[in-house]
C-alpha cells in the first residue's frame, strides 16, 4: 500500500497504534494535537535522549472529572528524583505542565476528561552525536499525553494475578532504584516473565529475597489483621498512591506497619493488594497459582477513599 499524503500517514500510524475509542492528545514543547492529527515538526524524536538512551523522567497521573488527582505529590516527585540524579528539568515544569493539561484537557473526547491518564515526561532533550556526553546547553523536552484509562482490574468478577519473579531485583543500593525514570527495560522484563507464568503482573524481589513492589505498583498484604507493606529502604518507588492508603490507614487508626515482607507469607495474608496511580487500590486473585481469599474489606475500603479523590 502506498501512501503519499502525510496527513494518512499520521492517521494510519494512530489507527495502528491506538486502540479503537475515544482520542487522546499530546503536547510536546508547547504545541498540541490531537490523536488523527498531524504533529509539528517538534515531534521528531529521532535525536531526544530520552528515545536513545532512557535518559528522562516520567509520572503518570490520574484523570477524574477533568482533574488531576495527586497533582502537587507527583510534581514534587519527579523533583525529588530530578535533584537525587543531577537531571535538569525545565525551569517553569509545573506551570508549562498545568498549561499543557488545560490544553489537552479541551482536546480529548469526554470520556477521556472524565476518566484519563496523563503521563508527563521530561527528556535531557537532543543529544549532539551518539554516544553517552550530554550536550553542553541542555534544552530539556517537555511531553504530556493524555490518553483513555484501561481499567482491566475493575471488570466484574475479575481479579488481577501475579507472579514473583527471580529475575531482575531490585537493588535498594542502586541509585536509581526508587525513580521513576524512562529507562524500564527491567520492569518489562519482570511484566514478561509474568506473562509468560499466566499472570497479569509480576511482583519483584529484593537482591536479599524479600518482597519490593509489583511492576508498576506498591505491594501490601493484610496479616493477622495489620496492613503490611515494605518500606521505602528496599528500594521501591515512593508511590504517591502508597502514601496515600497509609495516610488514610493512619487517620482511620488501622494497624499497619512498614517492614520486610517475604514471598511465604503472602500465603497466610487474608488480602494481598496493590496500589498505583491510574488504577488506584486493588486485591489480587491469585499469586503464583494460589488463590487468594475472595473477601477483600481493607483494600476495598482504599479504593473507595481513593475514588473520591477530587484532585
Amino acid at each position: 500500500m502506498t501512501i503519499s499524503d502525510p496527513r494518512q500517514l499520521a492517521s494510519l500510524a494512530v489507527a495502528e497504534g491506538t486502540p479503537p475509542g475515544p482520542a487522546g492528545a499530546t503536547w510536546l514543547n508547547g504545541n498540541a494535537w490531537r490523536d488523527g492529527d498531524v504533529p509539528p515538526a517538534a515531534a521528531v524524536v529521532i535525536h531526544d535522549r530520552g528515545f536513545l538512551l532512557g535518559d528522562g523522567l516520567f509520572e503518570t497521573v490520574a484523570i477524574c472529572a477533568g482533574r488531576p488527582i495527586l497533582w502537587k505529590q507527583h510534581i514534587d516527585r519527579m523533583g525529588a528524583t530530578a535533584e537525587a540524579l543531577h537531571f535538569p528539568l525545565p525551569a517553569r515544569l509545573e506551570d508549562d505542565a498545568l498549561l499543557a493539561v488545560e490544553i489537552l484537557l479541551d482536546l480529548v473526547d469526554p470520556p477521556v476528561r472524565q476518566r484519563g491518564t496523563l503521563r508527563i515526561t521530561v527528556t535531557r532533550g537532543s543529544g549532539t552525536a551518539y554516544g553517552l556526553d550530554a550536550p553542553a546547553q541542555v534544552k530539556p523536552n517537555l511531553l504530556l499525553r493524555i490518553t483513555p484509562t484501561n481499567r482491566r482490574s475493575r471488570e466484574p468478577g475479575r481479579r488481577e494475578t501475579a507472579w514473583i519473579v527471580e529475575q531482575p531485583r531490585i537493588d535498594p543500593s542502586n541509585l536509581l532504584s526508587g525513580h521513576k525514570t524512562t529507562s524500564s527495560m527491567w520492569r518489562v522484563v519482570a511484566h514478561e516473565t509474568a506473562r509468560k507464568h499466566g499472570a497479569d503482573l509480576a511482583l519483584l524481589r529484593t537482591i536479599d529475597g524479600d518482597l519490593g513492589e509489583a511492576d508498576t505498583a506498591s505491594l501490601f498484604a493484610v496479616i493477622e489483621e495489620t496492613v503490611v507493606t515494605p518500606p521505602l529502604s528496599r528500594g521501591i518507588l515512593p508511590s504517591t498512591t502508597r502514601a496515600f492508603a497509609l495516610a488514610e490507614l493512619e487517620e482511620a487508626g488501622r494497624r499497619w506497619e512498614e517492614r520486610q515482607l517475604l514471598p511465604k507469607e503472602l500465603e497466610d495474608a487474608s488480602e494481598v493488594f496493590i496500589s498505583s496511580s491510574v488504577n488506584g487500590i486493588r486485591a489480587l486473585g491469585a499469586v503464583n497459582g494460589r488463590a487468594l481469599p475472595e473477601a477483600a474489606p481493607v483494600a476495598d475500603w482504599l479504593d473507595e477513599r481513593y475514588e473520591a479523590l477530587e484532585g
